[in-house]
């Protein structure tokens, strides 16, 4: 009872939110809380070119060579990851789409007009048992209340050996910069100097208002590596890959600096990616469903 009182705000609070952002912009070539969070274009645009060249390289990795496949998109948004994988594939897989929020939905459809699609939760989907091949879970775990019960419907609805590719904000993230070891200890001494970070970001993000009501908190977060290999430990899953990537800055910060700057960072961080330490701020996790 208590599980499903939560799990019917988590839907209500997602839904008000993104049907406001729908009603204020038509449409948008990212998703929908970039608009809600403030975050500048350029910024999003930055971090899409350092994490594009990794994940065209997986999709292709994951679905080339494998015909009639089927792709069930847990979380899909607006079709984003989707329309990705379709455009770097020679033969994408027969693709569909979950999602808690109608007006994500409508425009999934609009971006994937092949794809089926259904308003669902995470925690209870609307397909048969051993009906997919893969599971994409991208940037969706951090978002629900109950991950176990969502894992457990991505391993019911995969065939066996089907795969199951997450991908997570990772917790343990520091900048590049003023992550390093040295300078780390510095930042935590420096409080005064994070007050004035935390100000700068503020005032930036004040720069960028519009009619988009931003009352409610979307319950998200990022997630650790013991979370996550917990999830997908044990006798029911064989791990393929479990990897850091997409380096990434505190982009709005250095932004304030200097908007030329983001250039060279870009540039920076494409060569960070070769080193998956602590600047990358993604998860990918790939794990085959055992029997």
């Amino acid at each position: 009872m208590k599980q499903g009182k939560r799990l019917k705000r988590h839907v209500e609070v997602y839904d008000k939110i993104y049907s406001a952002i729908y009603s204020a912009y038509e449409e948008l070539d990212d998703h929908a809380l970039t608009v809600y969070y403030k975050v500048p274009r350029d910024v999003r645009l930055a971090e899409r070119e350092v994490r594009q060249g990794f994940f065209r390289r997986l999709w292709k990795k994951v679905f080339d060579g494998r015909n009639g496949q089927i792709c069930l998109d847990c979380g899909c948004g607006e079709g984003l990851v989707l329309s990705e994988i379709a455009a770097v594939c020679e033969k994408p897989p027969r693709f569909f789409g979950s999602d808690i929020s109608k007006a994500l939905l409508r425009q999934a459809s609009k971006r994937c007009k092949e794809a089926c699609f259904a308003l669902s939760p995470g925690e209870l989907l609307p397909i048969r048992s051993n009906s997919v091949d893969v599971v994409l879970c991208s940037h969706m775990l951090e978002h629900v209340h109950d991950a176990e019960t969502v894992v457990s419907e991505v391993w019911r609805v995969l065939k066996p050996n089907g795969l199951v590719v997450v991908i997570a904000p990772r917790e343990e993230w520091m900048d590049p910069i003023w992550g390093a070891p040295p300078l780390r200890w510095l930042v935590k001494l420096a409080r005064k100097h994070l007050e004035r970070k935390r100000e700068a970001i503020k005032r930036l993000q004040d720069e960028y208002r519009d009619s988009v009501d931003r009352s409610l908190t979307p319950p998200d977060r990022a997630m650790g590596e013991a979370e996550l290999a917990q999830l997908f430990g044990g006798d029911r899953w064989a791990l393929l890959l479990f990897r850091k990537t997409s380096a990434n800055f505190d982009w709005i910060l250095y932004r304030r600096f200097s908007r030329s700057l983001l250039r060279a960072l870009v540039l920076l961080a494409k060569i960070l990616n070769r080193f998956p330490l602590y600047w990358c701020r993604e998860y990918v996790l790939i794990a085959r469903k055992h029997l």
